[in-house]
């Protein structure tokens, strides 16, 4: 009986890992589900301005960032937070293939890198990844 615990101990330990390295099935294509993230360790934090930029998230997707996506390309678009800082958001499709960006996938992926980072972040979603990143002065 000791055994059949010491044994299903390391089970529950690889199961628990393991989930923290796939992604949810939405955010794949063809089979390939490992999702990443991480958030900048440094840098200018949202403060004050993380509403402005959850809403520069709806913006930016609508205005410039769904849409179809040839293989290997990216699109940027940047968004005045106040006087003094800015969101600098980045989509970018790693295949070869083409692929179409949804509303919902790009507001999701976008919105996680601001809520769950202080000073923004990136993650890579199946064959996707996405940037949100606050930085000091107005955009160009």
């Amino acid at each position: 009986m000791h055994i059949s615990k010491f044994l299903a101990l390391p089970l529950v330990a690889v199961a628990t890992v393991s989930g923290l390295a796939v992604g949810h099935p939405e955010n794949t294509e063809s089979g390939h589900g490992l999702s990443k993230r991480s958030c900048y360790l440094g840098g200018v934090e949202w403060g004050n301005e993380v509403g402005l930029a959850i809403n520069a998230v709806d913006k930016a997707c609508r205005d410039k960032l769904i849409g179809s996506y040839k293989g290997k390309s990216e699109r940027s678009a940047c968004y005045n937070l106040g006087s003094r800082k800015r969101v600098n958001f980045n989509v970018r499709r790693w295949a070869d293939s083409p692929a179409d960006l949804t509303i919902d996938d790009c507001i999701k992926y976008l919105r996680l890198e601001i809520v769950g980072c202080d000073m923004g972040g990136m993650s890579y979603q199946g064959n996707w990844r996405f940037m949100s990143d606050p930085n000091s002065g107005g955009c160009s």
